[in-house]
């Protein structure tokens, strides 16, 4: 899917430990804003589409960030996630 194909969206993720200062610092988009930091985990707000490239920089995240909304875009970085799980499963 190319970027001219996705539309703009709000996305919410949620960043763990370590990573919080890391996306304070390097936000992942122009448009990011913080939602809450309680210590443990923060929320950032984005608006943008949801394009290959950005679900590709969530996955280098690892599990450091997850994807709170919204759900078609839980559910892509899912697909990936367990297609990644297939590979490794047997050893």
């Amino acid at each position: 899917m190319t970027s001219g194909e996705v539309k703009p969206e709000r996305i919410v993720i949620r960043a763990y430990d370590n990573h919080i200062p890391y996306l304070q610092s390097l936000p992942l988009h122009h448009s990011q804003k913080l939602l809450e930091n309680n210590g443990e985990y923060a929320d950032f707000e984005l608006f943008l589409a949801p394009t290959y490239d950005f679900v590709m920089s969530l996955l280098r995240a690892g599990a450091m960030v997850e994807v709170i909304s919204p759900l078609s875009l839980r559910k892509t970085m899912k697909g990936w996630i367990e297609e990644m799980h297939s590979l490794y499963e047997n050893d």
